[in-house]
């Protein structure tokens, strides 16, 4: 096959760049996005020059990562990305900077407002055809529906990355007529192999990162931001990719975004002196 390229089960050609795939290369150009749009409309807010020579270069990478977020026609990636460009250039505001204890419940507030508008209007697929894509989000709903009759036990699951292997693979495979080896939602993984506790543990997570979030906005508005864009874009991406797990570089933002970082104010103080 052409470099580059890989073909799905209907024939048609899909750019992967470097990547496997090309939900991956969309991944990688989101990631890389995120951190140009916050270094530039954040960290360099002041002081900043356009015609330096390393803001030049960055320029051209720019150009480039919105060539290839387009090749990718990852719609997953494009829309968190802009969800992310919302987040980060919010933080520009003279409001959020002088009260970030606002940030949160308005987050909060505009999850719910959504929540109410898919209930009544089912503004979800308003969004999908937006985006170039059917309700079915590439038939991943039938997908959930199958997958749903072969989980396991409600509580625990099938067990750890379990899901995925034996003789219910083989019988999915032929019922979903592919190869697939995730469900393509992160929650329903979660679900299919650890269960309601796996679950749990994924909500817990990011609930204590929101939490540990909001109440470091006053150290370091910043950096917290870039943390606030990590964990609602990792919620958004895990509703059609399963990202909750392994090596995933969402996965590992999203833990680094909900740590606990150190206050700036109260600097670590050495003894060298020696014993």
């Amino acid at each position: 096959p052409e470099w580059g390229r890989a073909y799905d089960l209907e024939g048609n050609s899909m750019y992967t760049g470097v990547a496997q795939q090309k939900n991956g290369l969309g991944k990688s150009c989101l990631i890389i996005g995120i951190y140009f749009a916050w270094y530039y409309f954040l960290e360099k807010k002041e002081n900043f020059k356009w015609l330096s020579k390393d803001n030049i270069i960055n320029y051209g990478l720019i150009i480039m990562l919105l060539w290839l977020l387009y090749m990718s026609h990852s719609a997953t990636s494009l829309a968190c990305f802009i969800v992310a460009l919302g987040l980060i250039l919010s933080g520009r505001l003279n409001t959020f900077r002088r009260k970030p204890d606002i940030i949160l419940p308005l987050l909060i507030f505009g999850a719910l407002t959504l929540f109410l508008m898919e209930y009544f209007i089912n503004i979800s697929d308003m969004i999908i055809r937006m985006l170039g894509r059917n309700p079915t989000l590439t038939s991943r709903t039938d997908v959930w529906a199958t997958l749903t009759k072969y989980a396991g036990t409600p509580l625990i699951g099938t067990g750890y990355m379990s899901f995925w292997s034996g003789e219910r693979l083989a019988i999915l495979w032929r019922e979903i007529g592919g190869t697939i080896i995730q469900a393509h939602n992160g929650y329903l993984e979660q679900y299919l192999n650890l269960g309601i506790i796996g679950l749990g543990f994924i909500i817990i997570i990011i609930l204590n990162g929101l939490r540990n979030v909001h109440q470091q906005f006053s150290n370091n508005f910043s950096t917290t931001m870039f943390r606030l864009t990590i964990i609602v874009v990792a919620i958004l991406y895990n509703y059609t990719e399963a990202a909750f797990y392994g090596i995933n570089n969402i996965w590992i933002l999203l833990l680094l975004a909900v740590m606990v970082h150190p206050s700036s104010s109260k600097p670590v103080i050495y003894d060298t002196r020696s014993p």
